[in-house]
């Protein structure tokens, strides 16, 4: 009877310090390596869709999600203001005629376009990264839907472009804190370097360091 009551306090005493709940972390708390996050930007972008060169001022809303430690994916809804243009629309402008001393047109490839408007752009994008302490880089393949809305200043008329490409963007990072970081980002279209881009984006991250050190 002795010995039968020496193993049963061995038994719970084994019971006891396995169940200790400093040795146990739940499922549900139990870090993971995927994180959410949301970046917001502004910069400037040069865009040539139709034979004018574009310059606008942009502002870019990026909600996007880590897989892991090395990729993210991501979609962006980017809006840019048209502050100036120069160059030929492509022969898309009708004759631009005037009387005095005859009649006289000129049009098509000749006329030059000082336009205003919008650029709009949603995408998705694929990116890899890595961090080395408090600064990180990243590289991004964004298929990209690009719309451009100008007038002229001569004529009440608009013209809409629609451009489909793929975007590729260099950044990199700060991070201020392990929930924010702030940093630079510039792109151009894979096909034409004379579409591009440069901005500063700053990011709220809702996982520590966006799983980056595990």
């Amino acid at each position: 009877m002795r010995y039968l009551l020496v193993g049963l306090v061995l038994v719970g005493g084994v019971g006891s310090a396995s169940a200790d709940p400093s040795d146990y972390t739940p499922r549900w708390e139990r870090p993971g390596n995927s994180g959410t996050f949301v970046e917001v930007g502004a910069g400037w972008m040069r865009e040539n869709p139709d034979g004018v060169t574009y310059r606008a001022k942009y502002l870019r809303f990026a909600p996007q999600i880590s897989i892991n430690r090395w990729f993210y994916v991501g979609a962006a809804f980017q809006v840019g203001q048209i502050y100036d243009s120069s160059g030929t629309l492509d022969g898309q402008l009708p004759a631009k005629c005037s009387v005095g001393g005859g009649l006289m047109c000129t049009g098509g490839n000749d006329l030059i376009d000082e336009s205003t408007g919008t650029i709009v752009e949603p995408q998705a994008f694929l990116g890899v990264r890595n961090r080395i302490g408090i600064v990180s880089g990243a590289f991004e393949l964004a298929p990209t839907v690009r719309w451009t809305t100008a007038s002229t200043n001569y004529l009440n008329e608009s013209f809409t472009t629609s451009v489909r490409t793929i975007e590729l963007h260099a950044r990199g990072d700060v991070w201020a804190t392990p929930h924010f970081n702030a940093g630079v980002m510039v792109g151009a279209d894979f096909n034409r370097v004379r579409n591009f881009e440069v901005g500063l984006q700053i990011g709220f991250h809702f996982e520590p360091y966006d799983a980056m050190n595990r």
